[in-house]
């Protein structure tokens, strides 16, 4: 079991670090404007707002940039996560920074004209005709979700050895979360529903809270800025 864990931690790692690299080294996309048929760019040229080839400025793709900064964070929980094995808490970090990069990916992928400034990346006077994305996004995304995928079983071994190791004091992660949901269930039998009168009375009370209060700070606000206007005066 020990093996799976080790190996599951590393292919975590490994997946991080490819998606992360895919940004740097593969086209990410073609943009096609003047005389130029096709001015490939990858990934980092359109989160970063730079041409590396002649070095131009351009605007920057925040969504592209906040994708980058989410696979970094998911590579460096994948590898304190493996190297720091008394890193629990991270583990879960890892799991969930993947996950959260896997669903935002997939949705570049599925529509990246939406999400990539072309106008910022193309010289003065030039305007973007076309726009050719190739499989990079998608190959991106697959490193993401195996990422996710490995992360996941990596958390779950690591839990499973930890119960064993425990003799049977702590219960693994599937059945605390079921534990969960049941004591969760069980106190929301005990909530006491207020009836009509009860919800039209409280709403009642509270708009005239927010009413009160909302006088109160206009008051306040009509005070001071007439003070304000008298200091400035003289």
């Amino acid at each position: 079991m020990k093996l799976f864990k080790n190996i599951s931690g590393v292919l975590s790692l490994i997946f991080s670090v490819a998606a992360l690299a895919l940004f740097f080294v593969v086209p990410y996309a073609s943009v096609v404007y003047g005389d130029v048929n096709e001015a490939g760019r990858v990934g980092a040229e359109f989160a970063f707002g730079v041409d590396w080839s002649n070095g131009f400025e351009g605007a920057k793709s925040s969504h592209v940039l906040f994708n980058i900064i989410l696979i970094v964070l998911t590579v460096i929980f994948a590898a304190v996560s493996f190297f720091w094995k008394k890193a629990k808490n991270i583990r879960w970090a890892t799991v969930a920074f993947s996950f959260i990069t896997t669903i935002y990916m997939l949705v570049i992928a599925c529509n990246p004209a939406g999400f990539l400034d072309l106008q910022g990346l193309i010289p003065e006077g030039k305007a973007a005709e076309a726009l050719k994305v190739g499989i990079t996004p998608f190959l991106i995304f697959a490193g993401c979700l195996l990422t996710f995928v490995c992360s996941s079983a990596y958390l779950l071994i690591c839990d499973k050895i930890r119960v064993l190791e425990s003799n049977g004091e702590l219960l693994p992660i599937p059945k605390r979360i079921i534990r969960f949901l049941r004591d969760y269930k069980g106190e929301i039998k005990k909530i006491v529903w207020p009836g009509p009168k009860a919800v039209v009375k409280n709403t009642f009370i509270v708009l005239m809270m927010c009413l009160l209060i909302g006088i109160v700070i206009w008051v306040v606000d009509f005070g001071l800025k007439a003070l304000l206007d008298l200091i400035y005066v003289k």
